[in-house]
């Protein structure tokens, strides 16, 4: 879904098989960043998803990673970059599938089944507008009109939303996406 003729045909080009023509498309853009060790590439990503962030806050942006754990590290350093500006509301401690975590209002929010009875989709995000006890209510990417309420005490199938891997995101259409790349 690239806007930008180059970025169609380096995406052609990976589909294709001709990867080092297809990244130089992106080099030459200044659009890929290298460095020399994971800390390094972790460190820049942040820092220029906190640039953009507090640019442009009303783009949509998603940083994807390759495993779990690059994952929640990600979404603790970058729900920190939130929290530090001030963007959250009070932290409510909530047990996940994926451990106790804070979340509060204005967190972004990823849930990993469906729950047909509030609403929730398996890979849908969303923005959290309130947390009452455990009940946490969301408004949803697909569908800005619509918020659901779900119950964090029986459906725990959730993680904040800042950060997902690879798999997470496709088809998604978003503005601005970061990839952290590793071995």
């Amino acid at each position: 879904r690239q806007h930008k003729l180059d970025e169609r045909r380096a995406s052609e080009m990976m589909a294709e098989g001709a990867f080092d023509k297809a990244l130089d498309i992106y080099d030459q853009k200044g659009a890929i960043h290298w460095t020399r060790t994971q800390g390094e590439a972790r460190a820049e990503l942040l820092d220029q998803w906190a640039k953009d962030s507090a640019a442009a806050p009303d783009k949509t942006r998603f940083v994807f990673a390759y495993t779990n754990a690059d994952v929640a590290t990600l979404n603790a350093d970058l729900r920190a970059v939130r929290k530090a500006r001030g963007e959250l509301g009070e932290d409510h401690q909530i047990r996940t599938d994926y451990g106790r975590a804070s979340f509060a209002r204005g967190d972004r929010i990823q849930f990993k089944a469906n729950d047909r009875k509030t609403g929730v989709v398996n890979g849908g995000a969303g923005t959290i507008e309130a947390i009452e006890g455990t009940k946490i209510t969301v408004q949803v990417d697909a569908d800005p009109t619509k918020t659901i309420t779900f119950d964090a005490a029986t459906f725990t199938k959730f993680r904040h939303g800042y950060a997902g891997t690879i798999y997470a995101g496709q088809g998604s259409t978003l503005d601005q996406t970061y990839l952290y790349h590793t071995e």
